[in-house]
């Protein structure tokens, strides 16, 4: 990867451009001005070949992830850089870069006019090999010249559009114009887009709709209607879709719209992921069917119903999660009924769990029991929350001896559990045997001095790259004793939380003296305390660690 800053000049540039003429490479230039960036176009007009030009500060990985074998300029031009350099230069540079051998083309949050659009349209017409489109954000309504460039752009895969104000008028004619001479398309992202049932009527209409094998929808406002209107355009004729990852959160479905929306995943039988969080269900009767429907799934590897107000008869009604990888269902009214649920159907399946997400779902003790069970019996679990449940201490300790033998777990969050020193003792066994855990979440919890000791003391907890202890009473010696046994000898610790956790004076001492010495190597990104939570002394301590070079990584909280 190649770099530039601020002080990249015209001779750079003509030297970058010549040394990938002949070669394959990844090009990032950042912060370039006005005039550099005119002559970069200039040159990009030229001869030269680059895999990959970024001029974003941050390049995503995936404007990045070019095949080796790729000869072609994959472009990401972001808002960043119009700090540095007008607009105008910027979309020259997009089209001296668009041509026939453009495989990629990102533009984020760059605001587009009709003429920028309309000029837009006229390059991609040129761009017969482009697999991939990304307009983020770009102000983008209704701009007929655009669209039919994209439809003249016929390869392109995955089209991104998300964040523009299309609204259901822009979607038709996008549909229309565009979407619809694309007989390659297979992933469709519209997010934002002020989509309602119309513009979802469009969609419906697609051409190449079976063909799809990703559709996200999330954040417009599709409601009931919407809903009802992709299930009866997919529905109608013989027609099946080859879809495997649809997204419809934050769209206003109600329980009044759960039969569609039953009815329109009835229509996708392949379906491996499906994200319907953030959409208000009420608790309502009805989520028993749709829990039904979800459950014979035989495909499923991620599901998100993460705040969707279900209540346990949605879980109970689920039979069996056969390969679920990835499970969100927060801030749901789970309770213990449906944890017994989730671990009943984890057990029928493979359980190939990896993710289980559970925050706020009023998980009791009997609950964390019942899904402890499950948890014995996957290997593959890697990040488990389950904060803000109040599984108790004899909850916590089934969870955590449920974990012992599981060699991938990366994180674990109990936080605000009310587990207290059982729960934190039983937690110090268990990452005493995963080598492989970098995150522990255990804040507020009720902790006291003889739990954070075990903790600090436990085998592995010095390899930690993340640990959580706020909100507890670790006292003078829980401290101390992770001043001495996480912080000074953790050669890979980046973040403590340690504010409020009791440590008075002599605490807070010895954690300004262990942060001192430990971040001499730099590794050392965040560590969190509370003045408040010692005397002048401490204070002074802290403040005087704040102020020296070592102290770059402190934070203070004073709630």
């Amino acid at each position: 990867m190649t770099s530039a800053s601020t002080e990249a000049l015209e001779p750079y540039l003509i030297s970058l451009c010549s040394f990938v003429t002949n070669s394959q490479s990844v090009v990032s230039v950042r912060s370039l001005s006005s005039s550099e960036v005119f002559v970069l176009s200039s040159l990009l007009a030229s001869s030269a070949e680059i895999e990959s030009l970024s001029l974003l500060d941050e390049p995503s990985s995936p404007v990045l992830a070019i095949r080796e074998d790729s000869a072609v300029i994959s472009l990401s031009v972001g808002d960043d850089m119009r700090m540095h350099t007008s607009k105008t230069h910027l979309l020259h540079t997009v089209q001296s870069a668009l041509g026939p051998r453009m495989q990629e083309l990102c533009l984020i949050s760059i605001s587009l006019d009709d003429d920028d659009c309309a000029a837009l349209g006229n390059g991609l017409w040129e761009c017969t090999a482009l697999r991939r489109l990304e307009i983020y954000g770009c102000d983008v309504v209704c701009s007929l010249p655009l669209f039919v460039g994209i439809g003249n752009a016929g390869a392109i895969e995955i089209l991104m559009f998300s964040s523009n104000h299309l609204n259901d008028k822009g979607v038709s004619v996008l549909v229309d114009k565009g979407l619809n001479r694309l007989k390659s398309l297979r992933e469709l992202k519209l997010r934002s887009g002020g989509i309602h049932a119309e513009g979802a009527k469009a969609i419906a209409g697609l051409r190449s709709i079976n063909q799809l094998r990703a559709l996200d929808l999330s954040a417009n406002s599709l409601d009931d209607q919407g809903v009802s209107a992709l299930a009866e355009g997919l529905g109608h004729g013989s027609r099946r879709w080859s879809m495997e990852s649809l997204c419809l959160c934050w769209n206003k479905i109600t329980p009044n719209g759960i039969p569609k929306l039953v009815q329109l995943l009835r229509c996708v039988p392949q379906l491996r992921g499906l994200d319907i969080s953030r959409n208000n269900f009420d608790k309502c009767a009805a989520t028993s069917l749709l829990g039904d429907t979800i459950g014979r799934f035989s495909h499923m590897e991620i599901l998100n119903v993460n705040g969707c107000g279900l209540n346990p008869e949605f879980f109970t009604a689920i039979r069996a999660f056969k390969t679920l990888v990835n499970l969100n269902v927060t801030y749901n009214l789970v309770g213990n009924q449906g944890a017994k649920a989730i671990s009943k159907a984890l057990l029928a399946g493979r359980v190939r769990i990896e993710k289980l997400d559970m925050q706020a779902c009023a998980i009791g003790e009997l609950g964390a029991k019942a899904l402890s069970k499950a948890l014995a019996s996957s290997d593959t679990i890697s990040s488990l929350i389950l904060l803000q449940n109040p599984v108790g201490p004899l909850g916590a300790e089934a969870v955590f001896d449920s974990l012992g033998k599981n060699l991938h777990m990366q994180c674990i969050d109990l936080e605000d559990c009310k587990i207290g020193d059982p729960g934190a003792k039983a937690a110090a066994r268990a990452i005493s045997r995963m080598a492989e855990c970098r995150g522990l979440f255990l804040g507020s919890n009720d902790i006291g001095t003889e739990g954070i000791k075990a903790i600090a003391s436990a085998r592995h907890a010095a390899i930690m790259e993340r640990l959580a202890l706020q909100h507890n009473q670790a006292g003078v010696e829980g401290a101390i004793s992770i001043a001495e046994e996480i912080i000074r000898p953790n050669r890979e610790v980046e973040i403590l939380y340690l504010s409020t956790i009791g440590m008075s004076d002599e605490g807070a001492k010895a954690i300004a003296c262990a942060v001192k010495e430990r971040n001499r190597g730099g590794v050392l990104k965040k560590v969190k305390v509370s003045p408040r939570d010692c005397g002048v002394a401490g204070q002074n301590v802290l403040e005087e660690l704040r102020k020296s070079e070592a102290g770059n990584v402190l934070r203070f909280c004073y709630i």
